[in-house]
């Protein structure tokens, strides 16, 4: 494994040890970057000069990921946060309406969330709900024993970042586990979902592409190992009961969706080349695609 990783010019490589964060400002394109191709090339375009911001919703899945494949990481980079509204030593000091959630404009909560702050230096605020839904999934996956024995247990690497090259094009992908699995070389994933079951799973595959995620990451793999190897999804549940279910793409609907990369990397060589980036219409009137529920 390659053990230094250039974040402007990334050479092809398997590297470990890379922050969320590293991984987010590395300079190779990304599925969620890709798949913007499915829209148009000027979606994708946009994407790729406004840099995705890191949001509250996506430190919470890294802190998910933490949580469940790198508890230590976890405790060193994210801690909850106390809800200072309702803290009832906060609540006492206020002049009046004692009774009451504390403002988080008022002084006394700017000051204890400062104290706090001061405190943590470096860690990451969940709320109480985020840091009790993790708590939830990191449990749930705990139980079911084929769940925990893919990301929890199973010798591997964890939290992998690849980097590797096809049309001329820096691509890049992070593996969350890369394992020996009943006699395969496995790629696990972990999926957090509003339900396991699987129509709804499968509909969450196609809105999200999280096809083209197994496309891509089986692609990035065989760049650097040329050898045979599966992926598995371990999705569950937002919510009670918080069931868990292990998922595996059919090799035809992987094929597919490897095809669609392929077209979509192609295609932005083109409009590189021709520094062009039409959008959905292209100058054409388009008929009215109306649902299927609609048509008889």
């Amino acid at each position: 494994m390659t053990k230094k990783l250039d974040l402007k010019n990334p050479e092809p490589g398997i590297y470990t040890d890379v922050s969320f964060v590293d991984y987010i400002n590395l300079n190779a394109l990304s599925r969620s970057q890709i798949v913007k191709m499915r829209q148009s090339p000027k979606h994708f375009h946009w994407a790729l000069t406004h840099p995705e911001e890191i949001t509250q919703a996506l430190l919470v899945g890294d802190a998910t990921h933490a949580r469940i494949l790198e508890p230590s990481r976890y405790k060193s980079e994210y801690a909850q946060m106390p809800d200072f509204k309702t803290d009832p030593a906060l609540m006492a000091m206020k002049s009046k309406d004692q009774d009451k959630p504390v403002h988080p404009n008022s002084t006394i909560y700017k000051e204890a969330v400062g104290q706090w702050q001061a405190a943590h230096l470096g860690s990451v605020a969940l709320t109480a709900d985020e840091a009790e839904a993790i708590d939830n999934y990191e449990d749930a996956i705990e139980a079911d024993p084929m769940a925990h024995e893919l990301l929890q247990t199973a010798k591997g690497g964890t939290e992998l970042t690849i980097v590797y090259e096809r049309f001329g094009i820096m691509l890049k992908t992070r593996l969350d586990r890369y394992i020996q699995f009943r006699g395969f070389n496995t790629i696990v994933d972990l999926k957090t979902t509003k339900s396991v079951f699987p129509p709804f799973f499968g509909k969450s595959v196609s809105d999200y592409a999280y096809d083209t995620q197994v496309a891509m990451y089986l692609q990035s793999m065989s760049f650097h190992q040329d050898v045979e190897r599966r992926f598995l999804f371990v999705a569950v549940e937002k919510a009670a009961p918080f069931d868990v279910v292990i998922y595996e793409m059919e090799p035809e609907d992987i094929e597919v969706a490897a095809k669609q990369l392929d077209e979509w990397l192609l295609k932005y060589k083109e409009c590189l080349s021709k520094n062009s980036w039409p959008g959905v219409g292209e100058g054409k009137i388009l008929p009215v695609t109306m649902p299927s529920y609609r048509k008889g």
